[in-house]
């Protein structure tokens, strides 16, 4: 894949017409490359493609909300906190500040770039191979503040949801099969406070980029 790609990717990639590209770019939920971005001057924006697919996975996931029938400033909020706090290499989140994290590289780069793809964003992007796990993504939205309305997001792995369940095959007093979910208890605290809550599977979402 070219470093760089016409709006014609992103139309593939995600069905969506061209000025409804077109319109994303002029609010910034896509950004086009600055020298390329001259409206209205015959000019042909062109995206960046890397890394990690650059520009078209924001398109994927913009075209995912559009479904939804999310407004355009908001699914502009959302991906500006994707982009912020998952979305790149750069988010704290792939520090590795843990004494016992399983990356030892001595390269913090690389030791970065591993976490970026051993946890739910990174992975839905580029799964391992043989894989069956698929990241989900919950969000909500708050208007209460219109002026400033926040995004609440919780990713994670539907493996990670999996492995966390516990089953306990009888209680002593009862005789009845008890279930825990200690794992789950952040995900229903999650929907319990923000009712309005949308599930996006990422892994399904990206796979145009796969192909």
């Amino acid at each position: 894949m070219a470093q760089t790609v016409s709006m014609n990717v992103l139309r593939e990639d995600t069905g969506e017409g061209a000025p409804t590209l077109q319109h994303w770019a002029n609010l910034g939920i896509l950004r086009a490359e600055p020298d390329t971005d001259g409206q209205g001057r015959g000019r042909h924006r062109a995206f960046n493609a890397e890394p990690y697919f650059g520009e078209r996975k924001w398109a994927l996931l913009a075209s995912a909300l559009h479904r939804y029938r999310i407004p355009a400033n908001d699914i502009h909020r959302v991906i500006e906190a994707l982009r912020r706090d998952v979305g790149s290499l750069e988010s704290p989140r792939y520090d590795d500040s843990s004494p016992d994290a399983e990356f030892k590289f001595k390269d913090r780069e690389r030791d970065r770039e591993r976490r970026f793809l051993l946890l739910p964003f990174g992975a839905a992007l580029m799964p391992r191979r043989d894989s069956q796990d698929e990241s989900l993504l919950f969000l909500s939205i708050d208007h209460s503040n219109a002026g400033s309305p926040h995004v609440f997001m919780h990713l994670t792995s539907g493996s990670w949801l999996k492995s966390h369940i516990i089953h306990k095959e009888k209680e002593p007093d009862t005789g009845l099969r008890r279930v825990e979910l200690p794992y789950l208890d952040g995900l229903t605290e999650f929907l319990r406070d923000h009712p309005e809550t949308f599930c996006l599977n990422l892994t399904r979402i990206f796979a145009p980029l796969r192909r």
